[in-house]
């Protein structure tokens, strides 16, 4: 996937390396890696390549709380050009990608972003973006990478003038491509899961966070379905809708193509009142062993409150795997959003196809 420009930041020229240009025994004789584990919680120990001539700046010892707010985990400084890459941290008790994390907290940072490089894992997309901002009268420019492993989110924020960006960016790309927290047995998911199985239409499990609370819905033999319905965190009214996911498991033969499987879920929510607006659907990225995967993202209305849809249709070799979330868009709700996002990329794509005893599921 390579870097998508902002449109407001066309022709803009900062950066965004994805490759290093130069040969390899150049760039290990420049750079040496760095184990950072002076914090008390050896969950936030990680390693990164620094050019040699950066140094650590005093620890403040503080490391993520559950609930707590983005903690500065080490900072780094270059001298020349003058440059500082910071780690922070923070803990979730939601289920999220990365990349969503990290354009909302930019847009809180008034950034401007340049660029984007998301990056699809198994964990969740990461997030990587190449923008600008001022400070003080000057201009600034940098490269932000988030990623997270289950509940750690983590950002490596890389900034410089914007004059002298352009001269380190390829460097900021190493130290990026080598970051790893040390200790990886946190699992995948920020939240346990909940596990769906069944016989029919062929045997699955299906995986979903435990932060949804889920219902069987009743079908023919060829179908097999559950609805969800997202719980509201702590502190926010119990009655509050935040998100609703309808899937499906679908026999292949029941389902001529993917135009079909989106036309009629939309259709089933016209069925049980909900005013959603036709759109387009398009190819997705695609993960083997599916065939071939398909969304779609339009609006909707319930009792006068504007929500999103969000539809896919996977198909893989056994059958077709077709879901809708329905919830409020990123600008009303931006938690709610991003988790009904993530929720129907794991109902899709972390399918297990084998007899129920006998399924794999992803660690919690």
């Amino acid at each position: 996937m390579t870097p998508s420009p902002d449109p407001a930041a066309a022709g803009n020229d900062l950066p965004h390396p994805t490759a290093i240009a130069r040969p390899a025994g150049e760039v290990n004789a420049a750079f040496v890696r760095v184990t950072a584990d002076a914090l008390p919680d050896r969950k936030w120990h990680f390693e990164l390549g620094l050019p040699r001539d950066t140094k650590l700046a005093p620890s403040s010892g503080l490391v993520p709380i559950a609930g707590g707010e983005l903690v500065s985990l080490a900072l780094f400084h270059r001298d020349d050009p003058a440059c500082d890459i910071e780690v922070y941290g923070q803990l979730l008790d939601r289920e999220i990608d990365a990349a969503d994390w990290l354009d909302w907290w930019l847009a809180q940072m008034g950034v401007r972003v340049v660029s984007r490089h998301p990056m699809y894992a198994i964990g969740g997309m990461i997030g990587d973006v190449v923008g600008e901002w001022d400070a003080d009268g000057q201009s600034f420019a940098g490269r932000f990478f988030a990623t997270k492993w289950g509940t750690r989110l983590v950002l490596v924020w890389s900034r410089a003038t914007r004059a002298d960006y352009p001269r380190i960016a390829e460097d900021l790309f190493v130290t990026l491509t080598t970051f790893r927290l040390t200790d990886d047995s946190a699992g995948l998911l920020a939240e346990r899961v909940n596990t769906i199985s069944h016989a029919l239409p062929v045997p699955f499990k299906i995986v979903i966070p435990e932060s949804w609370d889920v219902q069987p819905d009743p079908a023919p033999p060829h179908v097999a379905a559950f609805q969800a319905t997202l719980r509201p965190p702590r502190g926010m009214a119990q009655d509050v809708m935040l998100g609703k996911l309808s899937a499906a498991v679908v026999a292949r033969a029941a389902v001529r193509d993917a135009a079909e499987a989106l036309g009629n879920t939309l259709a089933a929510l016209r069925d049980i009142g909900i005013d959603v607006a036709d759109a387009p659907h398009h190819e997705e990225l695609n993960l083997p062993p599916a065939e071939g995967s398909w969304g779609l993202v339009t609006h909707a209305t319930v009792q006068g409150t504007p929500l999103e849809v969000r539809c896919r249709a996977v198909l893989f070799p056994q059958a077709w795997v077709i879901a809708a979330v329905l919830g409020p868009g990123r600008d009303q709700v931006p938690l709610a959003w991003m988790q009904n996002k993530r929720t129907l990329d794991i109902v899709t794509r972390l399918v297990r196809f084998a007899p129920p005893d006998a399924a794999e599921t992803p660690e919690e």
